[in-house]
């Protein structure tokens, strides 16, 4: 069984060969054009072609501020990563720090972002869906730009760190404990002065050896490894969340659609009964794949079948052959390849 030295240096080393997979991102402005390419022209005075680069602003906001947190993340986790080596507990408990409070910084914005597709879809016209797009732009240039204001700075003023707690608390139950430990060992008192002296003023030995520190390096071990597990759930939901606001942005980038359409949800007429790739489930009302996937979720949840998991099987026909498996056997569907 692996102590918890060997679990934080694997968990770190997993992550940043994670994030090395995405360099390609990182000149984002190249990365996002092909899908820019893919909207209406921006100069278009249509509402619903207007709506679809607000939806997509927005989200490529996201996607930019989920990369900027996971790669804070990786860069913190290089430093735990050579503290831990160098067995420098000081500056190890101190970066266990900053991945929490960067940690519940990410479980924020998460969190925010999966409120978006719920608020849009309640608003019923053009202006109200304006507002309600403006006011999640203003949390992301908070989360961003957000510093304290001196000399009359124009920038907004920043989150405290106990907002991004409250968030993180669901997932992190002892969060609240944790943290408190952590800042003891970290703020100028009697937890950081005992980091490198005896524990007692005046006396004993300073500079102790890192076994003398097992207790609190075990501790910010347990924290940094919870924390880049919940990174990693966090950028999968994350994404998510994306693709289901970026299918918004589709719908919009439509001919003929109205604001007053992009956020219904569609009934789910269909063809095929799902029992075999010839009579696989065709939602006849989708307007994108992304929907039709979302309508197909929604068919297992009105069937009260219990999803295990999906594979691709065939392409076809100028349909794309799915099979989602249930705790009542295979379900077939499809989806179109081209969509008008």
């Amino acid at each position: 069984m692996k102590n918890s030295s060997e679990l934080i240096v694997e968990a770190i080393e997993q992550f940043l060969e994670q994030q090395s997979n995405l360099t390609f991102i990182n000149n984002f402005d190249e990365a996002m054009r092909g899908r820019e390419q893919r909207l209406p022209a921006r100069e278009s005075d249509s509402p619903t072609a207007q709506l679809a680069w607000r939806l997509y602003d927005l989200c490529k906001r996201h996607f930019f501020m989920m990369r900027v947190q996971s790669l804070k993340l990786a860069e913190i986790s290089r430093g735990i990563l050579w503290a831990s080596q160098s067995e420098n507990p000081t500056v190890y408990i101190s970066l266990t720090r900053s991945l929490f409070e960067h940690l519940s910084a990410f479980s924020f914005q998460v969190d925010e972002l999966s409120k978006v597709s719920d608020n849009l879809s309640r608003q019923n016209d053009l202006g109200k869906l304006i507002g309600a797009m403006h006011k999640h732009h203003s949390t992301l240039e908070r989360m961003y730009y957000g510093q304290d204001i001196h000399g009359g700075s124009s920038h907004p003023k920043p989150f405290h760190v106990n907002d991004f707690r409250k968030v993180l608390e669901k997932d992190y139950p002892d969060q609240n404990v944790v943290y408190a430990i952590l800042c003891d060992y970290v703020h100028p008192n009697y937890g950081s002065n005992s980091l490198v002296s005896s524990g007692k003023l005046g006396e004993g030995v300073l500079s102790q050896p890192p076994s003398a520190f097992q207790a609190q390096i075990e501790l910010a071990n347990a924290c940094a490894v919870k924390c880049l597990t919940l990174a990693n759930e966090y950028e999968l939901e994350g994404s998510r969340q994306l693709v289901k606001l970026d299918n918004f942005v589709e719908i919009a980038s439509r001919d003929g659609e109205r604001p007053s359409t992009v956020f219904s949800k569609k009934g789910l007429s269909h063809l095929g009964d799902g029992k075999s790739q010839d009579t696989a489930i065709q939602f006849t009302k989708a307007r994108t794949h992304g929907e039709a996937v979302e309508m197909f979720y929604r068919y297992l949840e009105q069937e009260k079948l219990q999803f295990i998991s999906r594979e691709t099987k065939a392409v076809a026909d100028g349909f794309l052959f799915e099979v989602c498996q249930t705790d009542k056997g295979p379900v077939w569907f499809k989806t179109r390849i081209q969509w008008p």
